[in-house]
């Protein structure tokens, strides 16, 4: 699916291919491309690539905790302080990421080593 593709084109699809952890999944196809390319991130794009990982992070941990954990217990999923949840992230990572090239390879800003 992949082959023959240009590396911005797979940073581009690779994420859409997981529908668990897609910023995840957009990290370390960034790495490894940038990697194959002679390319480092810049502090500020690592920084911003964490960021974002840890928010995707604590919204995975949290839906889990707002739905399952609630069902398990006999208990109503929350799912209210869910949707305000992933409203907020989503509006976070859109100030991590505002024009949508932080996880391209060389994109934001990157070293040649």
């Amino acid at each position: 699916m992949l082959e023959g593709r240009s590396s911005a084109e797979v940073a581009a699809l690779l994420p859409l291919l997981y529908s668990i952890c897609a910023k995840a999944q957009s990290h370390a196809c960034a790495g490894a491309l940038e990697s194959a390319m002679g390319l480092s991130a810049l502090p500020e794009t690592r920084y911003r690539r964490q960021l974002t990982l840890m928010l995707e992070s604590i919204r995975e941990h949290l839906w889990r905790m707002l739905l399952d954990w609630p069902r398990l217990s006999g208990e109503t999923a929350q799912r209210e302080p869910l949707a305000a949840l992933v409203a907020q992230v989503r509006a976070l990572f859109s100030l991590a990421d505002p024009a949508s090239r932080l996880f391209r390879p060389g994109g934001e800003s990157a070293a040649s080593e």
